[in-house]
């Protein structure tokens, strides 16, 4: 199902990682942080390479 060409499941993860990284900071856990910051990078970068390659 899409949303404006917007998958739902991207828009969950994104926005579970983006809640779990606010907390991590929060209760100022910095390896926590760090590790969902890349998490999401790299999920994020993986959908852009996904998009331009046509496989999604």
């Amino acid at each position: 199902m899409q949303i404006a060409r917007l998958h739902i499941v991207d828009l969950c993860v994104v926005l579970t990682l983006g809640i779990s990284l606010f907390a991590s900071i929060w209760v100022e856990n910095s390896e926590l942080s760090t590790s969902i910051t890349s998490g999401l990078l790299g999920y994020l970068g993986g959908v852009k390479l996904a998009a331009q390659q046509g496989i999604r």
